[in-house]
């Protein structure tokens, strides 16, 4: 069966979005627009997986989604794949709620310690290189790097990867970049115009508190579209049960 491996929102950031959308659906019925009822973020796809992979799979992810704190999220901005001027994709993204929330107010700074050796003694430019290469490192082979930590969603789709493609059913494609899918083009076409209505879209903040194995059943749904089956709903940040 053909999976992918995803966040999916809640009811109300649903309907917030497709309420923001309405109006540019009505004018733009050329565009296929996707359904809000299967918006979602895709972490990996999988394409075609055996179903006796299906159990070593769930185990997996079930133990990647154990060690990170359910991710806090929003849908902002828009963008089109492969680009803007031959798109064939138009979407919305996703990013961390924290980072358009209003911060606190730092405290003090306190006094430098004295560099201890190893590590510590790094420069900060080389101590930074380091953290981000070892965190990427671990969360390719599906190790945890801060276990309880709110997911970076980056970090969070290589350890998918990574879970997945040791039971073999091995992702396709390398680039990630969180969103949405809105709606897709039946030729190359200048989207421009689309990405600056929908860019300046901030919709509330959500909590993923699952990962979820889908299943996409093609031209099985409305219009030939394709139908989805939740396979799998794996709890963020709680261990696997049994």
């Amino acid at each position: 069966m053909r999976l992918f491996v995803a966040l999916v929102p809640p009811e109300e950031a649903v309907e917030h979005l497709a309420e923001h959308l309405e109006p540019r659906v009505a004018a733009g019925p050329d565009l296929r627009w996707t359904d809000p009822h299967q918006w979602h973020v895709t972490l990996a796809f999988l394409g075609e997986v055996a179903e006796w992979r299906l159990d070593d799979l769930e185990s997996g992810l079930g133990a990647v989604a154990s060690r990170y704190a359910a991710p806090t999220l929003s849908v902002a901005g828009a963008g089109a794949f492969p680009n803007p001027y031959a798109a064939r994709v138009l979407w919305a993204g996703v990013e961390p709620a924290t980072s358009t929330a209003p911060t606190a107010p730092e405290a003090p700074e306190a006094p430098a310690a004295p560099a201890a050796p190893g590590r510590s003694g790094m420069s900060d430019e080389w101590r930074d290189r380091f953290e981000r290469f070892d965190r990427a490192e671990r969360a390719e082979l599906g190790e945890p790097t801060e276990p309880g930590r709110p997911a970076d969603l980056a970090e969070l789709a290589a350890a998918v990867r990574g879970a997945a493609n040791a039971v073999g059913a091995t992702p396709d494609g390398t680039r990630f970049h969180p969103h949405v899918t809105l709606a897709r083009f039946d030729q190359p076409t200048e989207a421009t115009r689309w990405i600056r209505a929908i860019d300046p879209y901030r919709g509330p903040a959500w909590t993923a508190t699952d990962l979820e194995v889908v299943a996409s059943h093609l031209g099985e749904g409305r219009g030939r579209r394709p139908r989805y089956e939740r396979v799998a709903r794996l709890p963020m940040g709680r261990p696997p049960r049994g």
